[in-house]
């Protein structure tokens, strides 16, 4: 783990393995982090639940739940926007077909439409992080996501 620290910027890079005892941890240090430069606690919120997703992204569907596989997270902090990066070692998806999907799809109606057929609404982390989030930026293959919260 690395931290950068100023009066306006906070930094953090931080390489952990896919173990549910480590990603509590993240979270925590992350809150610590956003409540010493983050004024407004409701963009708070949302970014960590925006981010909570992605990390349970990378490890359930990136990694496998493989706990010999790492997650890389790389976050900079100011007082206008959080920026993170969270990188895993799978083999990537088609998020283009995801992040096209209207919003609207994910009423309760409509999910319960999905259950119905299915058996499960499927894609509900990366409609909630589209709704806790302004920017979500998948780079190819899809194993990189940048998350970008305005405050």
């Amino acid at each position: 783990m690395s931290m950068t620290i100023s009066d306006t910027t906070q930094e953090l890079r931080i390489r952990f393995s896919t173990r549910p005892r480590f990603t509590r941890k993240i979270y925590d240090i992350i809150t610590g982090l956003l409540d010493v430069m983050i004024n407004n606690k409701a963009a708070q919120r949302e970014f960590v639940i925006g981010l909570s997703e992605a990390i349970d992204n990378a490890i359930i569907h990136g990694n496998r739940l493989n706990q010999t596989k790492y997650i890389e997270l790389h976050c900079v902090i100011t007082p206008t926007r959080i920026t993170c990066n969270i990188s895993d070692e799978g083999d990537g998806f088609d998020f283009s077909k995801f992040l096209g999907i209207p919003l609207q799809e994910f009423s309760p109606q409509a999910l319960m439409g999905k259950v119905s057929q299915y058996g499960s609404p499927g894609s509900m982390g990366i409609a909630l992080m589209r709704k806790c989030i302004n920017e979500i930026n998948y780079t190819s293959p899809g194993n990189t996501v940048t998350l970008i919260k305005y405050l």
